[in-house]
Formats: C-alpha cells, structure tokens, sequence
C-alpha cells in the first residue's frame, strides 16, 4: 500500500511539474523588434573625446537581468550548502545502530532544515531566472513542495499505520527527487552558473538522486531494506553525490553574483 501511494505522489508531481513548464513556455511572448530609427545624420559634427569617457549606467538600471536577484541568489547558495549538510543526517539515521529514542531528534532536525533549505533554494532559483532559464521556476515550485512534505513529515509521522510510515519515508525521499529537479537546472543552464559548475553540478546530482530515490523506494518496499548491503550502498552513493552536488550548486550560484 505504501509503495502505491508513493509511486501515485511521485506520478501527480511530476505531472504538475510538466505542466508548469508547459505554461511557461506559453507565457513567452514573440519577441518585440524595435522599428528602425532614423541614420545618422550627414551634417551632425563628429564627437569629441569628451564622449569617451562619459559615464555609463549603472548595471542595476539595466534590462538584462544582470543584477535583479543577487539577494535571492545568495539566499539560494546558503540553502544548498545547508542542504548538503543535511544530507549527512539520514546517513547517520539508516547507517548507524542507534535507538529509537536516539533517531527521532535527528529525524526532526533532518525534516526540520530540509524545509528551510529548501524554502532558500527555491528563492534562490526564483532570483535566477534571468540568468540561467526559464527552468529555474521549476525548481522554485518543486522546492517549495519539497519544503512542505518535510513540515508536513514532522507532523504526521507521530500519526501511526500507514500514514505515519508513508510521511516517515516522504521527509527522506523527498529531498532525494528535489535534487534530479536541481541537477537538470545545472545541465539546462550550464552557461549561466558561475564558475562553470553547472555542468559537473548536473551530472553527479542526477547520479546522487538515482541512487537516492532507489534506497528510499525499497524501503517502501520493507523497512528490513535497511539492513541490507545493496540499500547502504545507494544510500550512501546518493548521500555523497547529492552532497558534491548541492556544494557545487551553491558555490555556482555565490559565485556567480561575481559577474555582475
């Protein structure tokens, strides 16, 4: 039953987030050419050097989107490093031989930051829709989803049966399916990360939410995965991964308020 209701949330998201991209790429507008102004005119004196130096805009009152949204992006840059932080916490949950008594801190603490940090990549994302792609505001709705499951885990995972094991599992496996969604950002818009991140960002991010989302899958198979070789394996793999992934997302987006 578990497993049902999450490959059913998985399908549901994953069509809203198709959707959102659809109508995305609907609001884009055709392009607006500016009519031709008038040539130069033939009798105009040449300009003098006085014109060389004279001083230029400032890059804030620019259209091109260069410097809306350093803010946003310095918030989304701390969130991934928090994230990544936070990564290490089920690795400590499912690796170790703790009690129960013991797991249940680090439980809420994990569902706790997950929330925060993703709530910060997500206006993170937001402010850098200019200069990365459209992609980005995927990654703000997914991250915000994300955010809520982990509230929503630390409620309902007191609630017992089948609802409290499913929220149990949604406040892991959901930062695990965020990522695939942050590592596609770095792949879709290599060129606009600092650093020239985006693309090793992408790849090793992709690989780290696989690995990931299969751990937490078996689990939804039988929480006996948990001692098994092959789920420490992915969990592991994909905690590490994800790890890399979220430090060169968020060394990307700081370092790419450096361009400005």
């Amino acid at each position: 039953m578990v497993k049902l209701v999450v490959s059913l949330s998985l399908l549901v998201i994953l069509l809203i987030v198709l959707g959102i991209m659809h109508l995305a790429k609907n609001a884009k507008g055709p392009a607006v050419v500016p009519a031709p102004g008038p040539g130069p005119d033939p009798d105009a004196p040449p300009p003098g050097p006085e014109g060389v130096g004279a001083p230029q805009p400032p890059a804030a009152l620019g259209t091109n989107g260069r410097v809306w949204g350093s803010g946003l992006m310095l918030t989304g840059g701390i969130g991934a490093f928090v994230m990544a932080a936070t990564f290490i916490l089920p690795l400590v949950i499912f690796a170790g031989e703790m009690r129960s008594r013991e797991i249940l801190p680090l439980v809420l603490a994990a569902d706790a930051l997950s929330a925060g940090a993703w709530v910060c990549i997500g206006l993170g994302s937001l402010g850098a829709i200019r200069r990365t792609n459209g992609y980005a505001i995927v990654v703000s709705v997914f991250a915000w989803i994300t955010a809520l499951l982990a509230l929503a885990a630390t409620v309902l995972m007191h609630a017992g049966g089948d609802t409290g094991q499913f929220f149990s599992l949604v406040g892991f496996a959901a930062p695990f399916v965020a990522m695939l969604f942050f590592a596609i950002w770095g792949l879709a818009g290599v060129r606009g990360f600092g650093l020239g991140l985006g693309l090793p960002m992408g790849i090793v991010g992709i690989l780290g939410s696989v690995a990931g989302t299969i751990a937490m899958l078996s689990l939804a198979d039988s929480w006996r995965h948990v001692r098994s070789d092959e789920f420490k394996l992915f969990m592991i793999t994909g905690v590490a991964l994800s790890f890399v992934s979220l430090v060169l997302g968020g060394v990307g987006l700081v370092g790419r308020l450096r361009r400005v």
